[in-house]
């Protein structure tokens, strides 16, 4: 029997969403679609380690959002679920094409599919303009496949703000990134926002893996430190940064291999959580640069 779908409200979909992604948080994208925040990022996860017991452990935690840049660990995520026993629709997968091994776009898309055993990608994004040739005609075929049904929304990753406008004035570009993956940290703020302010005004979602490098822990533990105790920010800095990203609304990208790492991670996107007010970002960011030139100051 057919389901009419005139029975049922918009608000029963975005409940059934909800539910689907408990413990993320929702972000709305240019094309109608949602995302669920944090993705985890299993390449960083994953380096030298068990790639399957880290997204396995993952998934026991509850996040239901990936993101591979290497086409291979989507074998491990398919293994993962089949070892927890959830089902492929019941989580995000966002993947990259990167021109690997020199692969036209239809047989490195056909590939991935392969890897993940499913028929279709929710997000695909372009990896870096200066690995693809003729991004605009790469494009053009990941449009196609949106088309088709084989991809849901469409982004770009570590793109510059010049290569970006180039690809939105060409005239095969019919629809526009959802998602535009960029280095946002306390270190990279003031370097990343001309491409904060394209994002802005194409009304692209930014997205950024949370930095983990030395530098960048120092900064963000001696920023937390100054709006330490207020709700968003009354635990750890780690908790703090991510809590940041989440008042932005900028898509967060986390790679903790621990278990442990894995629920703080991903507890800050629950409802539970407290949220950062729009002073308390002001002064974290402010906070962040006084440290980011002290620290420059004592090299």
């Amino acid at each position: 029997m057919l389901l009419n779908l005139f029975l049922f409200p918009t608000s029963f979909f975005a409940m059934t969403l909800a539910q689907s992604y408990a413990g993320h948080t929702l972000l709305n994208l240019n094309d109608g679609r949602t995302i669920p925040s944090p993705a985890f990022g299993i390449d960083a996860a994953s380096v030298e380690q068990d790639a399957t017991a880290i997204v396995t452990s993952a998934l026991r935690v509850g996040y239901r959002h990936f993101e591979v840049n290497d086409p291979e660990y989507l074998v491990n995520l398919r293994q993962a679920l089949a070892e927890v026993g959830i089902a492929r629709e019941d989580i995000y997968v966002s993947a990259k094409f990167t021109r690997r091994l020199s692969q036209a776009t239809e047989i490195e898309f056909a590939d991935a599919l392969s890897r993940l055993g499913s028929t279709y990608i929710d997000l695909y994004s372009i990896d870096r303009p200066e690995l693809i040739g003729f991004p605009a005609r790469v494009w053009s075929k990941m449009q196609r496949f949106q088309q088709e049904g084989t991809v849901r929304s469409l982004g770009l990753a570590f793109w510059d703000d010049e290569s970006t406008i180039e690809l939105l004035e060409s005239v095969s570009v019919t629809v526009p990134p959802a998602v535009f993956e960029i280095v946002y940290d306390l270190v990279n703020i003031n370097k990343s926002l001309p491409l904060v302010e394209l994002a802005k005004e194409h009304d692209f979602l930014l997205a950024s893996s949370v930095a983990s490098a030395p530098l960048q822990g120092r900064i963000t533990q001696q920023a937390a430190a100054v709006i330490a105790g207020r709700p968003g920010a009354d635990t750890t800095s780690r908790q703090t940064n991510l809590a940041w990203f989440k008042a932005r609304g900028i898509l967060a990208v986390v790679t903790g291999s621990t278990e442990s790492d894995q629920i703080q991670d991903l507890a800050v996107f629950g409802p539970d959580f407290g949220t950062l007010t729009a002073q308390d970002v002001e002064e974290y960011e402010q906070a962040g640069q006084v440290a980011k030139i002290a620290d420059e100051a004592a090299v």
